[in-house]
C-alpha cells in the first residue's frame, strides 16, 4: 500500500511548522509572522499557506497538532484555537485530522519523558524527538545552534504529527492509552541511621 501524502501542521502563536510527507519528507519549514501582523489576520494567512501546499503537493490528509492547554500556553489558547479552526475549514478539500501532541509523540518514541506536563517541551527531549522523526523519514535536519529559539522544533513536530497521521490512516487505529507515561524511577530506600 502506497503511503498517503500528508501535510502536518504544528500551530503556534508566531511560528507555525509545516511538513509534507509521503514515503519521505518532501518539504518542511516554519512560517514566521512578525509581531506587527494583527492576530485576527494570522489564521487566514496560515490557511492560505496551507492551501498552497495542499495544491502544490496534492495532499490527501491534513494533520494538525491539537494543543493541550498547560499553564504557560494558556495565553496562546484563543489564537491557536482560531488558527486550528481556520485550518479545519479546508475539510471540503482534504481529510482533516487532529492529534494531541502527547499522543503522537508517545506513538513515535514509545514513551513520554516524565509526569511533568512540560517534560516533553524540554530541549533535550525535543532534540531526541527531532532525531527520531528525521530517521524515520531518512532526513537529516539542519544543526540547531539555539535549541531554545521559539521556532526551533516546529518543522520536525509538523513532520511527526504527519507521520502519526499516516500510520493511523494505514492501520486504521490510534494509540489507545495516551495518559500512561513512563513511571518515575523508584527511589532508593534510605537505610535507617543506627
Amino acid at each position: 500500500m502506497q503511503a498517503r501524502r500528508v501535510l502536518g501542521i504544528d500551530p503556534g502563536r508566531r511560528h507555525v511548522g509545516y511538513a509534507v510527507i509521503d514515503e519521505r519528507l518532501l518539504t518542511a519549514g516554519v512560517w514566521q509572522f512578525p509581531p506587527d501582523v494583527l492576530p485576527l489576520v494570522l489564521p487566514a494567512l496560515v490557511r492560505q499557506q496551507a492551501q498552497t501546499l495542499l495544491r502544490r503537493y496534492q495532499v490527501d490528509v491534513l494533520a494538525i497538532e491539537d494543543w493541550v492547554w498547560y499553564g504557560r500556553f494558556v495565553k496562546e489558547a484563543p489564537f491557536v484555537t482560531r488558527l486550528i479552526g481556520a485550518l479545519e475549514t479546508l475539510a471540503s478539500q482534504v481529510l482533516v485530522v487532529e492529534y494531541p501532541a502527547d499522543e503522537w509523540m508517545r506513538a513515535l518514541m514509545g514513551y513520554l519523558p516524565s509526569l511533568d506536563p512540560y517534560g516533553w517541551e524540554r530541549p533535550s527531549w525535543k532534540a531526541q524527538l527531532r532525531t527520531e522523526v528525521g530517521s524515520r523519514l531518512h532526513h537529516q535536519w539542519p544543526v540547531m545552534l539555539h535549541a531554545s529559539a521559539a521556532s526551533a522544533f516546529h518543522d520536525s513536530d509538523a513532520a511527526g504529527v504527519a507521520l502519526y497521521a499516516q500510520a493511523v490512516q494505514r492501520t486504521g487505529c490510534r494509540l489507545q492509552d495516551v495518559s500512561r507515561r513512563v513511571p518515575p524511577r523508584p527511589r532508593r530506600r534510605q537505610q535507617p541511621h543506627r
